[in-house]
């Protein structure tokens, strides 16, 4: 499970980094389909930082941190489907190729974290 962490941590960490090449982001597209800026970026880094910090240290974490990042990531998702091709709250570049990694990202880590069986430290 930690592993996991860490290797969501790493890839999240990897795009929030390819983000910010712009010869990798022609027309602020990554991977010609989501759609990036500096909030956007900035939440990628993050999310994939603490995963990989809090996998290096503790199962029990590990398991809150997949809950957790798929509670956000799954809200992200949602107001993407609202917002659609505008920027969340005005600040958080979106269209659905961003939309769509972020459901992927909420549904893997919802069941990473609350599909986990392992409930005590042994």
């Amino acid at each position: 499970m930690r592993g996991f962490a860490i290797t969501v941590g790493l890839v999240l960490i990897l795009i929030g980094i390819l983000g910010c090449i712009p010869q990798v982001t022609p027309n602020h597209l990554l991977f010609n389909a989501v759609k990036i800026n500096w909030a956007v970026n900035f939440l990628y880094l993050l999310s994939g930082l603490i995963g990989v910090v809090v996998g290096l240290f503790t199962y029990l974490g590990t398991r809150l941190y997949f809950e957790i990042l798929g509670i956000v990531y799954a809200i992200w998702a949602i107001l993407g489907f609202v917002y659609q091709q505008l920027p969340i709250f005005g600040i958080i570049a979106n269209n659905m190729g961003t939309t769509w990694l972020n459901v992927v990202i909420a549904v893997t880590a919802l069941i990473l974290g609350f599909g986990s069986t392992y409930k005590t430290v042994k």
